[in-house]
């Protein structure tokens, strides 16, 4: 691969939701956990729409986008997600349709064209016929585009095709949540999956369905387990929702998304693991040994 070749990855299990309309910013800031007040052109964020208990239902992107705002979630549950926000439009001036023509897509570094200009995490730009962003969560995450497949090709850089691996094993290495995949819904907490570290949650912008919940775990310290990365040995990855056990065979946790390492002898998973055995050195899935590799980003108890 050339230095000035771009790897783009086609985030295919990801899509987009377009929402307008003259209420549509006063609509969704009631509804989702971060403050959209910070979305502009050149800046996007990451949020999550929970119950009214505080519990998951969905994780996405905003992006301004013109006039309207783009909101990129999970393709397979972007209907769920749009018939819960308009749930709650009463009498709102809004509309939220689905988005077929534009497709997500990721890349990593080295950056060309006009994606060098994007340093900071959430810096956003317009990027053919949609919007190229850092990662709102942690530059390391990459830049993530939605725009048309037509828009790619058109850029002018050379692209190639990012094997989805490349795109895996750095986005769990960093501890990133995707969907439900990585967390389930109606059952997990926000502050459990990073989303107070990584700029998902804002707990100065005043009310939004689950504030709540959420804000008594953050001042009270509720946490009990969080999502982490852990590094297995073995080509034979684990099953999603399989137990994390200590050596007595003790449950301390689950297994969420995986994909092999870079080295092709073991492979990456993020599990959902008790706070008191985050920092083990023996934990296993069934025979498979298992190693906590917390990010940097992430605030254990005795470093809150």
């Amino acid at each position: 691969m050339s230095p000035e070749t771009a790897p783009f990855h086609e985030l295919a299990h990801r899509g987009a939701l377009i929402l307008s309309g003259d209420d549509h910013r006063t609509f969704l800031q009631g509804l989702v956990s971060a403050d959209i007040r910070t979305v502009t052109e050149n800046h996007s964020a990451w949020t999550a729409l929970l119950t009214p208990q505080g519990k998951f239902l969905h994780e996405f992107f905003i992006y301004q986008h013109g006039s309207t705002l783009l909101l990129e979630g999970e393709r397979e549950r972007l209907e769920d997600l749009q018939t819960r926000l308009l749930r709650y439009r009463l009498r709102a001036r809004v509309t939220l349709e689905s988005a077929p023509d534009l497709a997500v897509f990721g890349t990593l570094p080295p950056f060309h064209g006009p994606l060098k200009n994007l340093n900071h995490a959430g810096d956003t730009t317009a990027f053919g016929d949609g919007i190229a962003c850092m990662d709102p969560r942690l530059p390391a995450g990459g830049i993530r585009i939605v725009a048309s497949r037509q828009a790619i090709s058109e850029t002018g850089l050379p692209t190639t095709d990012m094997a989805e691996a490349a795109w895996e094993q750095n986005r769990i290495r960093n501890g990133l949540p995707d969907g439900s995949r990585d967390i389930e819904p109606e059952k997990g907490f926000l502050l459990e999956y990073g989303f107070d570290e990584l700029g998902g949650v804002d707990f100065r912008k005043g009310c939004y369905v689950g504030q709540e919940t959420t804000a008594r775990m953050k001042w009270k310290h509720l946490t009990k387990k969080r999502l982490v990365p852990l590094r297995g040995e073995g080509k034979t990855m684990p099953q999603s929702n399989s137990p994390i056990t200590l050596p007595d065979g003790q449950v301390v946790g689950a297994i969420r998304s995986s994909t092999p390492d870079e080295t092709g002898t073991g492979f990456l998973t993020m599990g959902v693991v008790r706070l008191d055995a985050i920092q083990a050195t023996d934990l296993c899935c069934n025979t498979m040994r298992l190693k906590p590799c917390p990010p940097a980003w992430l605030r254990l108890p005795d470093n809150r």
